[in-house]
Parts: structure tokens; C-alpha cells; sequence
């Protein structure tokens, strides 16, 4: 999977990203597996070492996934869990 291009898809269809009650930034999604995912992103702080450089002042915090996991991961975003209802009954 390229987290990349599942983020950009995200955007393409929401606009913008979700905000967490920490200020996070949640992308989630469905594949066409049925598999869900969320990412979530975070200012850099300045803190950990400075060897890394990034394009952007954003890191990826955490990511999930539900593949392996016998209970559905819920959506945080009231919008993604709504167009992946309305996209399951048009099928």
C-alpha cells in the first residue's frame, strides 16, 4: 500500500483532513477490500534528534489498520463513516 496516494485519495474526496481533540490530523479509509485504515498526523514539536529531514513540518504519528482484527474499526470523521454507508447500499 502507498500511504501517499491513500492520503492524497482521502483529500480528493474530503477536502481536508479530520481534526482529532488533540489537534491531530485523521485520514481514515476503506479499500476496495473492505479493509479500513487511519492515519494520523501531528505538528513537529522540535523534539528527537535532527538528523532527519522532512519536505514538511508534519509527521505521521500513527497508523491502523483493521486487516487482522475481528471487529470493524469505527470512523472518527462523521463525514467518512457517512459516504462509506451511502457507498456500501449503492452497491
Amino acid at each position: 500500500m502507498n500511504l501517499g496516494n491513500s492520503i492524497r485519495a482521502y483529500l480528493k474526496i474530503f477536502k481536508e483532513p479530520f481534526m482529532d481533540e488533540k489537534g491531530g490530523k485523521v485520514f481514515e479509509w476503506e479499500n476496495n477490500n473492505r479493509v479500513r485504515f487511519r492515519a494520523v498526523t501531528d505538528k513537529i514539536k522540535g523534539e528527537g534528534d535532527n538528523f532527519h529531514s522532512t519536505p514538511s513540518d508534519e509527521l505521521i504519528i500513527t497508523f491502523y489498520s483493521d486487516r487482522n482484527l475481528k471487529e470493524r474499526m469505527e470512523f472518527k470523521n462523521p463525514l467518512v463513516k457517512e459516504y462509506y454507508k451511502i457507498t456500501k447500499q449503492k452497491m
